[in-house]
């Protein structure tokens, strides 16, 4: 991530709470901006980060478990750039 421009941030609070940050440049190629497969099987939190995305103007695939994103992915003409994935995913 840091030789592309971004980097990752993970803090932890004595609540036991965690948040993780994560800063992507933008991906410009020829007019086009970055595709990103995102992978999350909580529909509420899928939806959020795909909105999240592209409002800083990223195109974004989106997929509810491993196999939706491989198909995704086999079937998208384009590069997808960046995978975001739920580390614990069924």
């Amino acid at each position: 991530m840091k030789q592309n421009g971004g980097h990752f941030t993970i803090r932890r609070t004595r609540a036991a709470s965690t948040t993780f940050k994560v800063s992507l440049p933008r991906a410009d190629t020829r007019g086009r901006l970055g595709t990103i497969l995102l992978v999350e099987d909580e529909p509420s939190i899928r939806c959020g980060g795909r909105q999240l995305l592209e409002l800083l103007e990223y195109r974004v695939l989106e997929a509810g478990d491993p196999h939706e994103a491989i198909w995704l992915a086999s079937r998208y003409d384009g590069a997808i750039d960046l995978l975001i994935a739920d580390v614990v995913l069924p």
